[in-house]
């Protein structure tokens, strides 16, 4: 789209020049239009720079072209005036704001049609990739050329008088500006032509489409063990059974730990420091010696302690490791810890204070036996303000007069002036606790970067406040996004906490340290507080051992195939929680065939678990077809108009993104107006382009730069994910892939539509593939740009090869 500002200063310089723009007579000629009224609107109103324009220019063979617009050093568009009293249009025609077929203007107004012809023969010897015609009050606007479409069946832009240009004048713009014709803009709208709808898919001739897979019974007999060691880390994520056997540290968590622990132990430091010299005023003051006035620890405030890194990368993880394990001891000696879990609380960035101060109240009460409402624990949080209280005139009064009840009175007044105000009261609290209980505060800001923007933000500055008000040490989660636009607002320039990124651990040893403690569990081996289960029924008792030898095979088909464990990090974006949940539907699939892995294994004693099988399971998921809403992966060749180059648009966005993911100064990340102009130039229109760009952010094989899990939006930046990566780069290149999507893929030729079936066996799939990929390679010819025919060229021939490679696979057995 053209940038707003330009737009509307121009429409503003429009309506300044309409009445000038209206001369209003009915019989001009071709020189007094263009100086009145053409020069004034292309230069004045859409502002053209002169030297981008060639007047009166030369074309052999067939004259003087009226206008040529240069571009980027390339003739763009050629513009044809004629005189006023010549009618492009019917009168009194009004056309709505999109292009109408060229057909029916000529069959309206044959002035219209000689003229746009004449403005074609320019055009094609300029090598212009837009021509126009305008008489000064009416302007038409078309492409010069479109693959396999004649100029009668083109669309055309028609603004059919200054009335209608002054209504439809962002589109206006969006044709004729030089920033329009920069960015491809009237092209992407020209070829969103009003071509047939795609025919049906041979998804639609299959009775009860999708097919749910037949179940299986061995598998649904370990998918209660898989289930009870999924779930474990999901209900128990605190066990130390589970973190000992299951944490992998990623690459920086060792320093990260390591640091940690020190501020772990610096703050008890400190605070040991602080409790002494609460002894020690109290000693004084009890033995009648001279009062010591208690410091205030304000050089001892403390920053929040953030934890950086995109949602599923582990930073729970992290800080249930450094509890639970790498800091237990004195965490659990030394420390109060308060656990502040917002995954599903608050509801709004509004209840973020009362939510964190009611859990405070909660934890102390119910974990630590500490009533901070009680007249006990109130007197001594506010020992130092009582005792400073009985020296003001009016407790010496009402003491010095015998008001004992007014004294009482006016004292607690006093109290509830501090724990009338929650947040101010807990400052007092933390003091208490760290002084007089010799307590370190520590308090976890857990699933936060779950959460919308506001709750984090809001989150985020309690959490800054409390580690410096209750010098306490303060663990934040938050997602990168967050940080940025808190960065770019200057709320960290103020706050400047300490920052942790977490980066996701190793993917395979992940998965192992899984299988095996799956076979452990099957086992029955492991502690007896790892087993949070019922009693199993004697049938899966007896199945477990089974299981406990599939998990092994599976620890060692990992092993020895690393590329599995890659497979699944892709497919997730890298996002631990999806890792675990993919493995386990796929450990759980109905496309995996139980029967032949039990049977190899106890023939051979091992199993290799086989990269196809895991690929099927998460393309199909339960179902035996490939059904777009229900598979991870999005379906590259998908078409909705009778257009066969369009079966490549989704393909060759991708591959120009891919192209750019290795840009290291922009990370991978490219212009949507930049998008949009490549694709345009490759011939699809801007319905087409959207479309195929929302597609791919649907199903997340690209994103936008704001990297808001919970809410992802596209924005104006956009570069390809793992998932897109692994789409363009591996999937698409497999058989697998191909057999899966042509149900779901239109088929534009009659005959192949025939040949396409709903093949079950592997020898006719393997054919139909064949058929399907021809039928493609045919598409493909459409494309008329040569990158864009070899990129799909390249896809092609690993397709082949890989086919053939399944073909002879399939001899074999």
């Amino acid at each position: 789209m053209a940038d707003d500002g330009l737009a509307t200063h121009a429409y503003d310089r429009f309506r300044k020049k309409r009445s000038e723009i209206e001369i209003g007579s009915a019989d001009i000629n071709e020189a007094t239009v263009r100086l009145r009224v053409i020069n004034m609107i292309l230069f004045d109103v859409l502002g053209w720079d002169p030297k981008l324009v060639d007047a009166e220019t030369w074309c052999r063979t067939t004259g003087f072209a009226d206008y040529v617009f240069v571009v980027d050093g390339k003739k763009s568009m050629v513009l044809e005036a004629k005189r006023e009293g010549i009618s492009f249009v019917l009168p009194a025609q009004t056309y709505d704001d999109e292009p109408v077929p060229f057909a029916l203007l000529a069959k309206e107004c044959k002035e219209a049609a000689d003229a746009l012809r004449q403005a074609q023969s320019y055009a094609v010897q300029f090598g212009a990739r837009y021509l126009a015609i305008t008489n000064g009050h009416q302007w038409l606007m078309a492409l010069t050329f479109v693959t396999n479409e004649a100029i009668e069946e083109r669309h055309v832009f028609v603004f059919e008088s200054i009335e209608a240009i002054d209504r439809k004048f962002r589109t206006f713009y969006e044709c004729f500006s030089s920033t329009a014709i920069a960015s491809n803009l009237p092209n992407l709208r020209l070829l969103d032509a009003r071509r047939a709808p795609a025919p049906p898919k041979l998804s639609s001739e299959i009775i009860s489409y999708p097919i749910t897979a037949e179940r299986n019974t061995l598998i649904n007999t370990l998918r209660h063990v898989l289930l009870l060691v999924w779930d474990e880390a999901n209900f128990n994520p605190d066990s130390e059974i589970f973190l000992n056997a299951c944490y992998v540290r990623p690459e920086p968590a060792d320093d990260m730990l390591r640091v940690a622990n020190e501020l772990l132990e610096q703050r008890r430091a400190t605070d040991a420091s602080f409790s002494a010299t609460v002894e020690l005023v109290e000693a004084k003051i009890v033995s009648g010696q001279k009062k010591i006035v208690e410091g205030d620890d304000a050089a001892n405030r403390e920053k929040p302690i953030v934890l950086v890194g995109r949602i599923g990368n582990g930073k729970s993880t992290f800080l249930k490791y450094l509890r639970h394990i790498s800091a237990k001891k004195l965490l659990q000696n030394d420390y109060i810890q308060i656990d502040l879990d917002f995954v599903d609380r608050p509801a709004t960035a509004g209840d973020v204070s009362a939510f964190i101060l009611d859990e405070v109240e909660r934890q102390l009460k119910q974990i630590y036996k500490i009533d901070v409402d009680s007249d006990q624990f109130v007197r001594h949080a506010l020992r130092r303000e009582l005792r400073e209280f009985q020296t003001t005139p009016r407790a010496v009064l009402l003491s010095g007069s015998g008001q004992e009840l007014e004294l009482k009175k006016a004292e607690l007044a006093f109290i509830e002036s501090f724990t009338s105000d929650r947040a101010k009261y807990y400052k007092y609290v933390m003091r208490h606790l760290r002084g007089s209980y010799r307590k370190s505060i520590a308090i976890f800001f857990d699933n936060l970067d779950r959460r919308v923007d506001e709750i984090q933000v809001q989150a985020f500055l309690h959490a800054s406040t409390i580690a410096a008000d209750w010098s306490a040490l303060v663990f934040v989660c938050l997602r990168p996004s967050t940080m940025q636009r808190s960065q770019a607002k200057g709320v960290l320039d103020t706050i400047a906490p300490r920052m942790f990124y977490v980066s996701p651990p190793r993917t395979a040893p992940m998965l192992r340290l899984r299988f095996q403690y799956a076979a452990q569990f099957a086992s029955n081996v492991l502690p007896e507080e790892a087993y949070l289960r019922a009693k199993f029924s004697a049938d899966v008792e007896g199945s477990l051992p089974k299981a406990a030898d599939l998990f092994e095979a599976w620890d060692q088909s990992i092993l020895k195939k690393p590329y599995i464990a890659q497979q699944y990090e892709s497919v997730a974006n890298g996002n631990v929680r999806l890792i675990i949940k993919y493995v386990r539907d796929t450990l759980t699939s109905n496309h995996l065939d139980t029967h032949k892995i039990t049977d190899r294994l106890y023939k051979t004693g091992e199993y290799d678990l086989d990269e196809n099988d895991t690929l099927r399971a998460l393309i199909y998921g339960p179902f035996i077809h490939f059904d777009p809403n229900a598979s991870l992966f999005v379906n590259l060749f998908e078409i909705r108009r009778a257009d066969p180059t369009e079966h490549f648009s989704r393909v060759l966005l991708l591959e120009h993104c891919h192209r750019h993911a290795n840009s290291g100064d922009k990370y991978g990340f490219v212009k949507l107006d930049t998008i949009h102009s490549f694709m345009g130039s490759l011939g699809y229109s801007e319905r087409q382009i959207t479309e195929a760009t929302d597609a791919l952010f649907g199903k997340k094989c690209i994103e936008g730069r704001d990297l808001n899990e919970e809410s992802p939006e596209l924005g104006s930046e956009i570069r390809i994910t793992s998932l897109g990566s692994y789409q363009i780069g591996t999937l698409a290149r497999k058989f697998d892939y191909l057999d899966a999507v042509v149900v779901d893929t239109p088929i534009l030729e009659e005959k192949t539509r025939q040949k396409i079936w709903d093949a079950r066996s592997i020898k006719d799939r393997t054919k139909r593939a064949r058929e399907f990929l021809r039928y493609l390679d045919r598409a493909a010819m459409s494309l008329t740009d040569a990158d864009a025919r070899r990129a799909w060229s390249d896809i092609s021939l690993a397709l082949a090869n890989h086919i053939t490679d399944v073909e002879g696979a399939t001899r074999q057995n």
